[in-house]
């Protein structure tokens, strides 16, 4: 009877440290999203690098405009991906990535609908059409995470 218990002791703290350690160790998932993308937008410096992505890297949507900027957007959202998480990070030609954590677009029909707003010339109108509750953020690059070339060399030049 004691062995049994000792097993089960074993068993449960097992499950706390793969269920509770093992995660915080690893990062919040909503992280793992953004600095996935950020790092991805911050090394395309046109939407000729943003087509040359690997499919599954596509982003959601780009948007271009007639003076030739353009805005990248990968958005994640909790209610029908199964991610348990909403987040949209956003690249743009000024070398900008930003992210968002607040708002809930509810899938690609809201992120395009609402996004599609603007009816901008540039960057500026872009980001000033965008929902009045998203709270960006500038995207510093990932934290811990080595990185090295043009991706290193731009990220340090932001500090």
């Amino acid at each position: 009877m004691k062995k049994l218990g000792i097993t089960t002791l074993a068993l449960a703290v097992c499950a706390l440290v793969v269920g509770v350690v093992v995660p915080l160790v690893q990062g919040p998932p909503i992280m793992d999203f953004v600095n996935h993308w950020g790092t991805l937008f911050a090394q395309c410096n046109s939407t000729n690098d943003l087509a040359q992505l690997p499919e599954i890297e596509q982003p959601d949507l780009v948007f271009t405009f007639d003076n030739g900027e353009w805005v990248a957007v990968a958005s994640e959202y909790a209610c029908g991906s199964g991610a348990g998480f909403n987040a949209t990070v956003f690249g743009d030609s000024n070398d900008d990535v930003m992210y968002q954590t607040n708002h809930h677009f509810c899938g690609f029909e809201g992120l395009s609908a609402e996004l599609g707003k603007s009816e901008g010339t540039s960057i500026v109108d872009f980001y000033a059409a965008l929902p009045e509750d998203l709270e960006l953020k500038e995207w510093k690059g990932p934290e811990g995470q080595q990185l090295s070339g043009a991706v290193a060399d731009k990220l340090r030049s932001t500090d």
